[in-house]
């Protein structure tokens, strides 16, 4: 059972959305959708990029294919482009936006001719992001296919996958915003090894629905806090026919806090608190087996600073602020070991103009 719980971890990583890797979100709370006003939104919502203009990069210092780099300018039209270190073979990804519109467009591509092997590889990924809001509402609607051929007879791996978006002003107890986001995804990746071949496709569906509301603690302090459900599916988990798994997390909590510590400083928490209402594996053969528990207190500390046009964002471990001597003068690691992410401290550098 263990087994199968990390493989359908594994598939959420798998399907996971595209975006950068921000500091600032990662350290309060990790959701996007509940800070409207970070530019990390414009991975969920295009048109919001009507809003920057921006070069930016993160993910420093946290390893291999963590790196992004995004840049946005213009007046009355914005244009950008965008680059990941974990896609090799980017040949495009570029942003246009005018109003309360946005789009973005992407292009993988690469092809190799073998004399060896006598045998032609290639892989080719197209996707393609629309975005619209008005006063009280925004929508992001995603699509992204991409195919591979190894040269050889066998199936070739595809995939497939759709996200929308939909975040809106919304009175509920004593929540005052609503964010929730539709998912499905589809690939036969690895599933046939022409020794003994498994080509049964595998299925990702997801729904996720969220309330949330900003809190002015203080003049020099602001909090979010939200409250939501997910229901994930799953169909031939593994590439093993009629392996499914459906899984229930009610409620999720998710709390952040960021306070000055200065005029050029900030410091940042971040918690989740999720727990899985159901959990339900179907296995070949007919046995059906159920789990309801709830799930470890994550937590994440980060700093930033604003050093007038440019901004630092940084993902810390909590030592900093319980032994902040020790780690400054160092003699103990800043690297955080817990959290959204077990990385060495990482940052985001943006420059606003």
């Amino acid at each position: 059972m263990n087994k199968l719980i990390n493989v359908f971890t594994g598939l959420l990583i798998l399907f996971s959305v595209l975006s950068a890797s921000d500091q600032r979100i990662k350290t309060l709370g990790g959701n996007s959708l509940y800070w409207p006003e970070d530019d990390s939104n414009i991975e969920y919502f295009p048109q919001l990029m009507n809003n920057y203009n921006i070069a930016q990069i993160s993910g420093i210092g946290g390893g291999s294919d963590s790196l992004y780099g995004k840049l946005i300018w213009g007046n009355n039209t914005k244009y950008g482009f965008s680059w990941y270190e974990a896609v090799n073979h980017d040949m495009l990804n570029f942003y246009m936006g005018t109003g309360s519109l946005g789009l973005r467009l992407g292009l993988l591509s690469s092809g190799a001719d073998t004399s060896s092997s006598n045998r032609e590889t290639s892989e080719l990924g197209l996707s393609g992001s629309v975005g619209i809001n008005n006063d009280d509402m925004d929508v992001g609607l995603h699509v992204s296919t991409y195919t591979s051929d190894d040269g050889t007879t066998t199936d070739q791996h595809e995939r497939f996958r759709t996200d929308l978006y939909l975040r809106t002003a919304m009175d509920a107890w004593i929540f005052n915003n609503m964010a929730a986001s539709f998912h499905y995804a589809s690939s036969n990746d690895g599933f046939d090894d022409n020794v003994s071949p498994v080509t049964f496709d595998l299925t990702l569906m997801q729904g996720n629905l969220g309330f949330f509301n900003t809190i002015e603690i203080s003049e020099n302090a602001t909090a979010i806090l939200a409250i939501s459900t997910s229901f994930t599916s799953s169909k031939n988990v593994d590439g093993e026919k009629d392996l499914n798994i459906e899984i229930l997390h009610l409620p999720n909590f998710t709390f952040g806090v960021e306070g000055k510590i200065n005029n050029w400083a900030k410091a940042r928490i971040g918690i989740n608190k999720n727990y899985m209402m159901t959990m339900k594996v179907n296995q070949p053969g007919g046995s059906t087996n159920s789990i309801r528990q709830g799930e470890d207190l994550k937590k994440a500390f980060g700093l930033g600073f604003n050093y007038g046009a440019f901004n630092l964002d940084l993902y810390v471990h909590e030592g900093l602020f319980t032994n902040p001597v020790q780690r400054i003068v160092g003699f103990e690691s800043l690297e955080p070991g817990t959290g959204p992410s077990s990385s060495s401290v990482t940052a985001t550098v943006t420059y606003t103009w």
